[in-house]
């Protein structure tokens, strides 16, 4: 995730975009994290010969299904003819179904400028980003090695835990797990349109390789969309009538994210909570740090030393600690 702030790229700062008069909405991702990873299981035969036909393609919403299903929620809705879609198409769906499950609003369309900053990322085997400059955030994400899109979206919203793929998520560093998933289910506070990309190819090496990106406009900017999203309504997608909840009754550290020697926390906690935020540990030296802080939605501690921490988030609705390295 890349936020643009005072004209600086700032790596994954969760910036305060203003919002209504009553309630400001601060950037950062909704709804809690799968409590274990949910990995594709055998593969038809056809994906190895047909990878982007209908058996394959269908294989895969088969395990977005039974994902959902674990997690107690309604199978994907998709439009007519979804395996006959373009791979930036079929994820442009995809995103927008998980975005509105979780009550965000929905992506408007994908842009061809978009497409292609995708496709430059499937080349490099890397996060692609926005070549324009209209832009004031933007989340992104790349996979490799996956038959198809679906596939590959598949990945990046329900094996993207401890134990997974996730390059960003380690047993010595656990601040970038889910990130990809959080990276599709991100709220952007503020006025500005939406809009997305994605693109599926080989990479330099011949190798499948997928990736997308979701960028907020500055305001007043309006995209040129090539396939939106009320044509996919209209040709047969739904969003369930019900939602899932992106705050509970209790508090709950929903992302840490590591950058250098600052952490980045969002929480969920009940409209109105009064949030204390404390991180206590040792330098890699031994020497003992206390931090502590009022905070909101999200917080950040600066310039922490490299070692382990310990974080905690109080309120009067209970309180939840998280174990963070630096360095």
């Amino acid at each position: 995730m890349r936020v643009r702030a005072g004209g600086i790229f700032v790596v994954l700062a969760m910036a305060l975009f203003g919002g209504s008069a009553t309630v400001a909405l601060a950037d950062g991702p909704v709804g809690a994290n799968p409590s274990s990873n949910f990995p594709l299981g055998p593969l038809p035969d056809a994906c190895y010969t047909d990878p982007t036909g209908a058996t394959c393609v269908n294989a895969g919403v088969t395990y977005l299904d039974k994902a959902r299903a674990r997690l107690g929620q309604p199978a994907y809705v998709l439009p007519r003819g979804f395996d006959s879609l373009s791979p930036a198409e079929q994820a442009f769906v995809l995103t927008n179904l998980d975005r509105t499950l979780y009550g965000l609003s929905p992506i408007p369309g994908l842009t061809s400028a978009l497409d292609r900053d995708a496709a430059g990322g499937v080349a490099s085997d890397n996060d692609p980003t926005p070549s324009d400059t209209t832009w004031i955030g933007y989340t992104a994400n790349w996979a490799g090695g996956y038959e198809n899109m679906v596939l590959a979206y598949e990945g990046w919203m329900y094996d993207d835990g401890p134990g997974s793929g996730n390059l960003d998520c380690t047993s010595g560093n656990t601040s970038g797990c889910w990130g990809h998933r959080h990276d599709i289910l991100w709220r952007f506070s503020g006025s500005g349109a939406l809009a997305m990309g994605a693109a599926a190819g080989n990479d330099s090496g011949g190798q499948p390789s997928y990736a997308m990106l979701i960028e907020k406009k500055a305001p007043g900017v309006q995209p040129g969309y090539t396939y939106t999203w009320a044509q996919a309504v209209a040709a047969g997608a739904a969003s369930p009538t019900a939602k899932i909840a992106s705050s509970h009754g209790s508090v709950r550290i929903e992302h840490v994210r590591v950058h250098g020697h600052r952490i980045t926390i969002t929480t969920l906690a009940p409209r109105g909570a009064t949030l204390h935020c404390s991180l206590v540990g040792h330098t890699s030296h031994g020497r003992r740090v206390a931090r502590s802080k009022r905070c909101g939605q999200t917080v950040s501690f600066r310039n922490v030393p490299a070692g382990r921490y310990r974080l905690r988030i109080a309120s009067g609705r209970g309180t939840a600690t998280r174990r963070v390295t630096v360095g």
